[in-house]
């Protein structure tokens, strides 16, 4: 793991410091607003309090950016952050 990774997640533990990360498959998955991308992913879409790195092209950023309209509209939260060349999503999944 980079050190840019682990700065973002020290970042993001200090930013939200109540949202626990939680272990695969102990809560409901983070659908992406994407019906059938998250038929397709473990669970039902992104591991909820799991940091998610996407390499950029092939429709990355349409659907990082379906991922956090999603939530927002659930009333949940969800950091996404340019890393270099990858793109970065965490799902915190708690309500604001």
């Amino acid at each position: 793991m980079t050190s840019a990774v682990l700065d973002l997640r020290r970042s993001l533990a200090a930013r939200f410091p109540d949202a626990q990360p939680l272990v695969y498959r102990t809560a409901a998955a983070l659908p992406m607003g994407l019906p059938e991308l998250d038929g397709l992913l473990p669970n039902g879409g992104l591991p909820r309090g799991r940091v998610t790195v996407w390499a950029p092209g092939g429709g990355a950023t349409a659907v990082l950016r379906s991922a956090c309209a999603a939530a927002v509209v659930r009333g949940e939260r969800a950091a996404w952050v340019e890393v270099g060349d990858r793109l970065v999503l965490s799902p915190v999944g708690a309500g604001v």
